[in-house]
């Protein structure tokens, strides 16, 4: 890992986090600074994301003592001008957490630019999906009971303590409300502002607040698996097999009443299948898999309306910085380059290959230090394209 890890701010050093931690153990973290988590979020910001945004539900929940809170008690009639949502009554929100129950902000990201900025740079650091829910439980409040998660979770503990249980995991398929008792134990700690707690998928744990209202962040990982990835990369072989003769014919008459006769046959199949999954080039099924995940990635555009109205001002002495977080890779063909932006890409002449990586490797730069590259004209054209794509800020 870099010196500029973003993932080090949260588990310590990232390379042994990765190595011994990531999907295999929990982690917990007490703060060296009480405040590290401070530019994040906080309560003004909570309440402002709650009281002046007009969220939806679901995207704000209330939960009690592990039972949810019916949506009908907390929001507003459907509103057909935005397509039968129910938007939450802040005013509702507020008096049932004042009686006990924990307010659930789901991806929370998207709607709060820290977290947006801190989400891409966790994902452009370990290329995985990342979400960001929040729950704020009053003192000496419980808000979901025994449960697992299906993804990791890195746990921020913003604001107050909560109690924590985190258990053994449980063989995959347990239900864990029909256990006649916890599962052993891993953890049994209260989680005090700044403090931060990894736990992988699957882990049951049970939460509690303290004396104090409680505000954590649960940074999700939505990791792909190799059965994922096996289940991309075999599916178009196994979706081709209708146009291959050798999987075309019929079933023997008979079929359902001769299981030995049919074994051998269906044991044919299995091996000219495992044939043709033997003839998947691994370099391209990694590849698509790789531009997959970039190509899921929306751009964060905070300020670009700036950047487009101050765009014709744009000239030689122009100081160009690259957005922070933003997303791009070159993929080379024969005649063309494409440049990928996350969600978009820009297919570009091959010609271009040589300005782009000087872009690419630069913090800043200015458009006269492109002048081995492109004419004056040409530079103007290919920047000012990449203001508008989000790629680059005018400083």
């Amino acid at each position: 890992m870099s010196d500029t890890s973003v993932l080090a701010r949260y588990v310590g050093d990232p390379s042994t986090f990765l190595s011994e931690y990531w999907g295999r153990k929990i982690l917990h973290r007490p703060a060296a600074d009480s405040a590290i988590f401070d530019d994040l979020i906080t309560v003004d910001d909570v309440d402002r994301l709650i009281s002046s945004t007009l969220p939806h539900y679901p995207d704000v929940n209330l939960v009690k003592d592990g039972m949810q809170i019916e949506p009908a008690q907390f929001t507003q009639a459907p509103d057909p001008r935005r397509g039968g949502a129910r938007v939450v009554d802040a005013a509702r929100v507020f008096e049932y957490f004042h009686a006990g129950a924990t307010i659930q902000m789901q991806g929370i990201h998207f709607r709060h630019p820290p977290l947006a900025d801190l989400c891409r740079r966790l994902e452009i650091e370990l290329t995985v999906p990342v979400q960001v829910n929040m729950y704020i439980t009053p003192p000496h409040s419980r808000g979901l009971g025994l449960h697992d998660d299906s993804h990791d979770v890195l746990v921020l503990q913003v604001s107050g303590t909560k109690h924590w249980q985190v258990f053994e995991p449980m063989p995959p398929g347990t239900d864990l409300h029909e256990l006649a008792s916890d599962p052993p134990l891993q953890l049994d700690t209260e989680l005090a502002r700044g403090d931060s707690l990894y736990v992988p998928r699957g882990v049951p744990h049970r939460v509690e607040s303290t004396t104090a209202t409680s505000i954590h962040l649960t940074i999700g990982f939505v990791t792909p698996t190799w059965a994922d990835v096996m289940k991309d990369t075999i599916g178009p072989v196994v979706a081709a097999l209708g146009r291959d003769p050798e999987f075309r014919d019929p079933l023997p008459a008979g079929f359902a009443t001769d299981h030995a006769g049919v074994a051998p046959l269906v044991a044919a199949r299995l091996r000219a299948l495992a044939d043709r999954i033997g003839q998947v080039d691994p370099g391209r099924a990694a590849e698509r898999i790789a531009l997959r995940f970039w190509a899921d990635r929306s751009p964060i555009l905070t300020g670009q309306l700036g950047q487009l109205i101050d765009l014709p001002d744009l000239g030689r002495d122009s100081v160009l910085v690259r957005r922070p977080a933003s997303i791009a890779h070159l993929a080379e063909t024969d005649d063309t380059v494409t440049l990928i932006l996350g969600d978009r890409s820009l297919q570009l002449p091959a010609k271009l290959k040589a300005v782009l990586e000087f872009i690419l490797a630069r913090t800043t730069f200015t458009l006269s230090e492109l002048d081995p590259y492109l004419d004056q004209a040409s530079q103007l054209v290919l920047v000012r394209r990449l203001v508008r794509e989000g790629l680059l800020l005018r400083r």
